[in-house]
């Protein structure tokens, strides 16, 4: 089960697995429906506790909780909720929209970074200078 994307959900629970190494998540949103999810603990610098380090982490398996959507403009979100990427959308907003990749791999041709999707089927193309989607090849 995939849980929504860009919705406000509320941790209920946190508990850390020390022999997973692993953060394990309940969150519940605002119908009342539970998701359970885990993610990796990094502790950093400068944040104040483990509940400010679970929403800030940015290297998760899983998207970042974030606090707040601000960074995000209108067509992002539209495209973010319905697990869509366009051309111009940030390689962080894809890991949003569509997850983890299959794979990496590096086009000389296009001079861009691709992220593979659906056993290869979903190719997005990355230009390393901007970090912005640049062409995609969805034979899904």
């Amino acid at each position: 089960m995939i849980f929504p994307t860009l919705e406000p959900l509320t941790i209920t629970t946190a508990k850390y697995n020390e022999e997973a190494d692993i953060i394990i998540l309940k969150l519940r949103d605002k119908s009342g429906k539970q998701y359970l999810t885990f993610s990796n603990y990094i502790p950093q610098k400068n944040i104040l506790g483990f509940f400010e380090t679970v929403i800030n982490n940015n290297t998760f398996l899983h998207p970042a909780l974030r606090a707040e959507i601000t960074q995000y403009n209108e067509k992002e979100v539209a495209a973010i909720k319905s697990r869509t990427i366009f051309v111009g959308i940030q390689t962080g907003k894809v890991y949003d929209a569509l997850g983890e990749p299959n794979k990496w791999e590096v086009s000389s041709e296009k001079a861009t970074e691709v992220m593979v999707y659906s056993n290869g089927k979903l190719r997005v193309y990355i230009d390393k200078a901007t970090g912005r989607v640049v062409d995609i090849q969805d034979n899904r």
